[in-house]
């Protein structure tokens, strides 16, 4: 089964998690308005919330919530059940109660689905809501790179053979994507950096890297450039270390 990953703003993921957080606050947030849907029978309408860097935003926050609010920034902190996605006219009448359940001004949801050239009245557009319902806010925020796209990877190994692995997610989705939700170590394994030691093999000409945590092997590379296998890696594949690279002396 796939999950979705969705990327929210902070003033509007206030607005979400504010009643499970305890926060009084008069209308939450229960629809959430995007452009597109998700079509994949393998979904199982299980939506995890991304919290965006957006400034402009966090400073719409009141700011007796804004210190807690802050560490949810750029993490995912928890999820949804998506149990309904209601397509609407924009500007028509149930767009009316869609923007009450979703927080937003009428000029909002124009801006968001209309370019300033497309407001002559000859274009319609469509948008959907999708209901929030069974919130979940996670006791211990996940980082991107604990979830996997689903996508395979291959990386090599030494003397032409390839390790396959998940591919993980290293940068947030515009609006939204689709994932599959591993089970992370790190909460068994975590140190706040793991040295990567390069073993070379001056006879092969080449350098391979460990993980010194679990054992595999991150990559080969040519002696002369040992550290570029990890110039697009941040964590393990397979344990999900946090890492930085060092050659042997």
């Amino acid at each position: 089964m796939k999950n979705i990953l969705i990327s929210i703003k902070p003033y509007y993921v206030f607005l979400i998690i504010a009643h499970s957080m305890g926060w009084d606050i008069p209308n939450p947030k229960t629809i959430e308005v995007r452009k597109s849907c998700p079509k994949d029978k393998q979904w199982d309408h299980k939506v995890l919330i991304y919290c965006t860097k957006d400034k402009e935003s966090f400073h719409q926050i009141p700011k007796q919530y804004q210190p807690a609010m802050k560490a949810f920034l750029g993490r995912v902190i928890g999820e949804f059940v998506c149990d309904e996605i209601e397509e609407f006219t924009v500007g028509g009448l149930r767009c009316d109660d869609i923007e009450k359940e979703a927080c937003l001004a009428y000029e909002e949801i124009i801006t968001y689905f209309y370019k300033p050239e497309e407001l002559d009245g000859k274009h319609a557009k469509f948008g959907y809501g999708w209901h929030i319902s069974d919130l979940k806010i996670y006791d211990r925020l996940k980082d991107l790179d604990e979830l996997r796209t689903g996508k395979n990877i291959a990386m090599p190994c030494g003397y032409g053979n390839y390790n396959i692995y998940e591919q993980q997610v290293l940068r947030p989705p515009q609006s939204w994507m689709y994932i599959k939700e591993v089970q992370s170590r790190r909460d068994e394994w975590y140190e706040p950096e793991t040295i990567v030691l390069f073993n070379s093999d001056h006879q092969l000409g080449c350098a391979r890297a460990y993980c010194p945590r679990c054992g595999v092997c991150l990559g080969e590379c040519s002696l002369t450039d040992p550290l570029n296998v990890l110039d697009y890696q941040r964590c393990c594949p397979v344990c999900g270390a946090k890492i930085k690279a060092e050659p042997t002396k």
